[in-house]
C-alpha cells in the first residue's frame, strides 16, 4: 500500500518520466519481495533494520549484479523511506547504515571534433527533403544543446525563440533552463519548419519536430535517425544521442568553458554529475603533453626516430 502511494507521488508530484517510475516500482517490488520471503516482513514495516535491507543488497551481488545496478537500487530505497519519513509512517530509516558500493568510473563515450565537423549525413532512397532536413536537425539539436531525448522529443515550436537566440528546455523535475542556439542552428531550424510546412498543409500538433505522418516522435525513431547518421563516425564504439550530449559537454570543457555554465546547460542538479567530463579532458591533456613536451616520453620517442 505504502509502495503504491510513493508511486503515486512520483508520477503525478515529483512528475517523473514513466520508464523512471517503472524502475523504481521494480526496484521497491523486489525488494519487498525478497524481505518477505527471508525475513516475513515488509520494506515499509517501522520495525525494518538496515540488516535486513543489506541481506538483499549481499544477495544481488552474489547473483553477480554490478555495483552502478545496485547502486541504483539503493538510490530507489533511499527516495522511499525519505517520503515514508516525511509523512510520519516511519521514526528512522533503515538505510542510514546501508552504504552504496564503490562502482568503477564509467567515462562518457563521445565523438571527436573533427569527426563531426566531417561527417556528412548519408541520404538514402526513401529519404525526401523533409526526412533530411529534419534528421539534420535533430542531429545539430543533440550536438548543439546538449539536450536529453526526451527533452527534444517534447520540445514545442513555442520554445525555440528565434529572435533572442535561445531554446527553452523543459528538463528532469519538470525544471526549465534556457540554452544559447547558433546563427547556424537556427537556420536549420528555419530549413525544417519551411519545408514541414510544404509537407503538412494542415499540422495544428504543438510539437517542434515530427515523425513522416506528423505525429510527435517516439524515443526509438530519434534513436535509430541518430544511429543512422552517426554509425560512419569512428570516434566512439556507441552511436545514440546520448553520445552526441556528451560530446557537447566534452567539447566546451575541451575548449575552456567553466563546469558550472555546462551544469546549467546540461540541466545536472549537481557539480558530480558534470565532473566526469573532466576526466576526459585530463585525458586530452596528456595526450597534448606527451606528443609536445620535449621530457615527455612521446617526445623522446620521436626525437629517436
Amino acid at each position: 500500500m505504502h509502495i503504491e502511494k510513493y508511486i503515486s507521488y512520483l508520477q503525478n508530484e515529483k512528475r517523473y518520466s514513466p520508464h523512471t517510475v517503472k524502475s523504481y516500482h521494480k526496484d521497491l517490488a523486489d525488494c519487498e519481495a525478497f524481505v518477505k520471503n527471508t525475513f516475513d516482513i515488509s520494506i515499509a514495516d517501522p520495525t525494518i533494520k538496515h540488516t535486513h535491507i543489506r541481506s538483499w543488497v549481499v544477495a544481488l551481488t552474489g547473483e553477480g549484479m554490478v555495483a552502478r545496478s545496485v547502486n541504483r537500487k539503493i538510490s530507489s530505497l533511499n527516495g522511499f523511506y525519505k517520503f515514508l519519513r516525511q509523512r510520519g509512517l516511519i521514526e528512522n530509516s533503515p538505510m542510514k547504515k546501508v552504504s552504496l558500493l564503490k562502482a568503477p568510473q564509467r567515462l562518457p563515450s563521445f565523438f571527436s571534433e573533427d569527426d563531426l565537423q566531417a561527417a556528412k549525413m548519408p541520404i538514402h532512397a526513401k529519404d525526401t527533403i523533409f526526412t533530411i532536413t529534419r534528421d539534420h536537425l535533430i542531429i545539430n539539436l543533440f550536438y548543439h544543446t546538449g539536450m536529453r531525448k526526451s527533452e527534444l522529443i517534447n520540445l514545442k515550436l513555442a520554445d525555440v525563440d528565434k529572435s533572442r537566440g535561445e531554446i527553452k528546455v523543459l528538463g528532469k523535475g519538470n525544471k526549465e533552463r534556457l540554452i544559447p542556439i547558433s546563427p547556424d542552428l537556427i537556420v536549420a531550424v528555419e530549413n525544417y519548419l519551411a519545408e514541414k510546412a510544404k509537407h503538412f498543409e494542415k499540422l495544428t500538433d504543438p510539437f517542434l519536430l515530427v515523425s513522416n505522418t506528423g505525429l510527435k516522435l517516439d524515443p526509438k525513431t530519434v534513436y535509430n535517425i541518430v544511429k543512422k547518421h552517426v554509425q560512419v563516425l569512428p570516434s566512439s564504439d556507441k552511436k545514440s544521442p546520448h553520445v552526441l550530449r556528451h560530446s557537447f559537454a566534452t567539447h566546451l570543457l575541451n575548449n575552456g568553458a567553466d563546469i558550472n555554465a555546462i551544469k546549467e546547460l546540461l540541466g545536472h542538479s549537481s557539480l558530480a554529475a558534470t565532473q566526469v567530463y573532466t576526466h576526459n579532458s585530463i585525458d586530452r591533456l596528456v595526450s597534448i603533453y606527451k606528443s609536445a613536451h620535449p621530457r615527455s616520453s612521446g617526445s623522446e620517442e620521436k626525437d629517436q626516430k
